[in-house]
Parts: C-alpha cells; sequence; structure tokens
C-alpha cells in the first residue's frame, strides 16, 4: 500500500464526511416536521413580535409568527407565519385569524390572561375543502363560536338605535342570542343587524315573529294609567334586542336561517304591526286634539279595536262637502283581527258593512 492510498484510509476523512451526512439529515428532518407557511394581514401589528408571537387553535400552539413587514400599499402589516407539520387541514377558505389581546366592551374585559404571556393569534379553522395560504385577519374577535348549533337572521331598522356588536337578543327576558354584526347603509339611510339565535331557542323564530328595541326603562300609557317596564341589567347598562309573537296572533311558520325582519321602536310599536288588516276612517273632530298620537288605542266599550294611523290627516276637503274647515281630520284604522275568538268572524267585507250604521 503507497502514502497515498494509506493517508486516504485514515479514519480522519471521515470526519468531515459524517459531519455534511448529519447536517443534511438535519436540514432533511426539519423540512420534513415544519408546516406551510402562510401570510395573515393585520390593521395593526401592536403586541405582535417576530419570533414569540404564537398562532393558537384552542389554547394549542400550532405555529409562530416569523417576521412581520408592511403591506405593498402600506394601510396594513403583514404576518409571515411558520405553521406546524400537520396543519394544512386548518388553512382552508374559510378560516379565521384574529388577535387576543385585552379588550374592554359592554361584554366585560376579555384577554386578561395575555397581560402576562403576550398576546397571541387566534386560529379557527374552517369547513371549506379549498386551500388557502393567504388571510386578512378580523379586526374583532367574532362573538359566536363556529360550531354553535342556531340560526342566523337579519334585522333591518330606520331608526336610531344604540345597539353594537355583542349586544344580546332576548326572549322574554332570557338571553337566547347575540348581536354579531352592524352595517349602515348610506343610501338606503338605514341599519342593518346581523343577529344570530341559538339552538333550541332558534325554534322560536315564526313568520309571525316581531323584534323590538328593549330599553333599560320604558313607560307605556294605558287607560288604566301608566306601566313602567326595567328591563335586565344589559339593557339599563346600553340597549337590547327582544323578540316574541304578538298576543291574539297565530305563531305561524317556522322560518328558515337568513331570515329578514323589521326592528321596532318599541314592543307596543311591534305588536300593532301584528295587525295588517284594518279598514281606513276619517274622523272629523270639532275638539282638541292635544295628547292624541300616531299609534294611540281606538277603544269601543273598554275594548281596543284600531289605531290612530295619523293625526291631524293631510286631507283637504272638497269646499261643497259642506264639511267645516274648522273641523281637525284624524286617519283612524279598525283592525278586527284584535277581535278574534270574540265574535264569528272577522272577515273585512262583513265588517265594513256592519260598521257602516256607525257613520251614517
Amino acid at each position: 500500500m503507497t502514502h497515498w492510498t494509506r493517508k486516504l484510509a485514515s479514519p480522519i476523512w471521515l470526519v468531515p464526511i459524517l459531519a455534511a451526512f448529519i447536517a443534511g439529515w438535519m436540514v432533511w428532518q426539519e423540512r420534513d416536521q415544519s408546516g406551510p407557511e402562510i401570510t395573515v394581514q393585520i390593521k395593526d401589528a401592536e403586541g405582535l413580535q417576530a419570533g414569540k408571537t404564537a398562532v393558537r387553535v384552542r389554547n394549542v400552539d400550532v405555529g409562530q409568527v416569523t417576521q412581520i413587514t408592511l403591506s405593498d400599499n402600506f394601510e396594513a402589516a403583514e404576518l409571515h407565519i411558520e405553521m406546524n407539520a400537520g396543519t394544512a387541514d386548518m388553512l382552508v377558505e374559510d378560516s379565521q385569524f384574529w388577535v387576543v389581546k385585552p379588550r374592554i366592551g359592554r361584554r366585560g374585559i376579555s384577554g386578561l390572561n395575555t397581560l402576562l404571556s403576550g398576546a397571541y393569534v387566534q386560529l379557527e379553522p374552517g369547513e371549506s375543502s379549498q386551500s388557502r395560504n393567504q388571510f386578512t385577519a378580523l379586526e374583532q374577535p367574532p362573538v359566536t363560536d363556529a360550531d354553535t348549533d342556531g340560526k342566523r337572521i337579519v334585522l333591518e331598522s330606520d331608526s336610531a338605535a344604540n345597539i353594537v356588536v355583542g349586544d344580546s337578543v332576548q326572549y322574554r327576558g332570557v338571553t337566547v342570542g347575540i348581536v354579531e354584526q352592524v352595517d349602515f347603509s348610506v343610501e338606503a339611510r338605514a341599519t342593518t343587524y346581523h343577529v344570530f339565535i341559538k339552538s333550541p331557542y332558534d325554534e322560536l323564530l315564526t313568520e309571525n315573529t316581531r323584534f323590538w328595541l328593549q330599553r333599560g326603562v320604558s313607560f307605556r300609557w294605558k287607560p288604566d294609567g301608566v306601566d313602567v317596564s326595567v328591563g335586565s341589567i344589559e339593557s339599563l347598562l346600553g340597549a337590547g334586542i327582544s323578540f316574541g309573537v304578538p298576543n291574539g296572533q297565530p305563531l305561524g311558520k317556522p322560518l328558515q336561517a337568513m331570515a329578514v325582519f323589521e326592528l321596532f321602536a318599541s314592543e307596543e310599536e311591534a305588536e300593532q304591526q301584528g295587525y295588517s288588516r284594518g279598514i281606513d276612517y276619517v274622523l272629523l273632530l270639532d275638539e282638541s286634539v292635544d295628547g292624541l298620537a300616531v299609534g294611540s288605542p281606538v277603544m269601543f266599550k273598554g275594548i281596543r279595536v284600531g289605531t290612530v294611523v295619523e293625526v291631524p290627516f293631510r286631507w283637504q276637503p272638497d269646499e261643497n262637502s259642506g264639511q267645516p274647515l274648522r273641523l281637525i281630520p284624524v286617519l283612524i284604522r279598525y283592525e278586527p283581527d284584535r277581535l278574534e275568538g270574540l265574535v264569528a268572524s272577522t272577515e273585512l267585507e262583513q265588517w265594513r258593512q256592519h260598521l257602516q250604521h256607525f257613520f251614517e
């Protein structure tokens, strides 16, 4: 054996070869154990740190923020996240991300555990089959867990209401749902509320259901005095929404999800809208109408039979009609459905003929 042959066969040459093999194996092992790389765009990266901020699902770390940069238009921050191996199925079209940090709102204080551990990114895996690696984080955490059973509906209102995301929806004083989203349309000058009613209370939603604003303290005028109603502690602090079926009305058929309802300003207004059929009459009064307002009851022998629709009624009598111009016109609506169960029939035409002699 020559000198060069003995030198090449020396064990010292095995050291760099073994080191290169180990380094290659470690690189392969790291790549094999790492998961997908994703980007999450967020409005503000306050409290987040590259190399420290974790991504969690049900309080289990499933990834980490590796880099934080600005978006191309400088209007948002981008979180570059390296997920753990085996998390690819969580990253689909409808997956949601948001930042968990201390927050104060009507629903109380949340995220206090992050005061010591620091903020983290919460992942809510979706159910879609379409994979995705770029996401936009929610500005606020979702108010309803994705796996909660129930129905989502839409409420519409053109009046002012101090309703915000997270406010409760109640049925007879029991919280059965929550406001998930509030949108205002400039064109329609109306507000839309997206509401979630959890199971099994979603079975209370029928075609005759009415929704109204629940004030902390409300006053209702009755023939025998004033009815003062005090709501829940939540409604005293802000506002809430209640619903039910007006007295005397049938429940109606159950409704599917995403049904649209009108949100009334009060329970009394919601009850009045339950009587959609009516016969309109114009009364000419020669006395003061002070205290008479739209929505006031029309009574007959102590029983409510209708509602004041407009006062004063915008109506100009014919000069040849013989009606004195000093009389004040008031539009009322007789609502025979209020007498359902008390009379044999509530057909409009029969009642129109029956009431004719009152105005002859």
